[in-house]
């Protein structure tokens, strides 16, 4: 009878699974915790690992919590992508409609997260692109699909990155309007941002709303496929 060997894990494969058990204890912590009250000690104590191990994934306590964000801003990207390219209605009002039904549904589950978003987006806000930790927020990311798409067959007014970020205000407002409100009000502020998204992008791209909604959306979806860096990769 052959005796089976134990696999062998590389030091590498180790150090992978330490920084992705380390971002899940963060992750646990600051759910229900101002992440300002949550200590490096605990994180590591959640994880089963010491505050000496913390450090040599991580160079600093930012440089943790840039990489939950990141972590929470991924999870939002692939569920978006699955939204767009799941999308089967033609006409774009009713597809933008659905998309912005569908996008506060999936922040109403990181609700938790919203104070942690809120402060690390705030910091490193820049006038075309939103970043944390190094990774293209999902929100910006899509809505350069969608001008990026749109340009493909129609003129697009003004310049892509600053349309982009304003369409990023816009959707980040009426996700934080949305969180501040009854669960019962959610359905009103979808509708809210879908016209107002619709009536910009009109304005910027005349004749956008005569698109084909399967069309476009699954160019952002496939826009969407080129993965940032995994914050979950030890950098070493």
């Amino acid at each position: 009878m052959s005796v089976r060997k134990p696999v062998r894990v590389s030091r590498k494969e180790q150090k992978v699974a330490t920084r992705a058990r380390l971002l899940d204890a963060a992750r646990a912590c600051f759910r229900d915790r101002d992440e300002r009250d949550v200590s490096i000690q605990e994180i590591a104590a959640h994880a089963g690992t010491s505050v000496g191990s913390v450090y040599v994934h991580f160079t600093s306590r930012e440089e943790m919590i840039a990489g939950v964000v990141s972590d929470i801003h991924s999870e939002l990207l692939e569920r978006m992508r699955d939204a767009l390219a799941g999308q089967t209605e033609r006409d774009l009002a009713e597809a933008v409609k659905g998309l912005s039904h569908h996008y506060l549904g999936i922040l109403r589950g990181l609700r938790p997260y919203l104070p942690l978003l809120a402060i690390h987006s705030a910091r490193t806000v820049s006038v075309d692109v939103l970043r944390v930790g190094g990774a293209t927020a999902p929100l910006v990311q899509m809505l350069n699909a969608t001008l990026a798409s749109l340009a493909v067959t129609t003129r697009i007014r003004g310049d892509v990155g600053l349309l982009s970020a304003g369409l990023a205000s816009l959707w980040r407002g009426a996700a934080i309007s949305a969180w501040s409100r009854p669960a019962t009000d959610e359905a009103l502020v979808a509708d809210a941002l879908a016209d107002m998204t619709l009536a910009l992008l009109e304005r910027v791209a005349p004749g956008a709303l005569e698109a084909d909604a399967i069309l476009m959306f699954r160019a952002m979806a496939q826009f969407l496929k080129t993965p940032a860096s995994s914050s979950r990769s030890s950098p070493g």
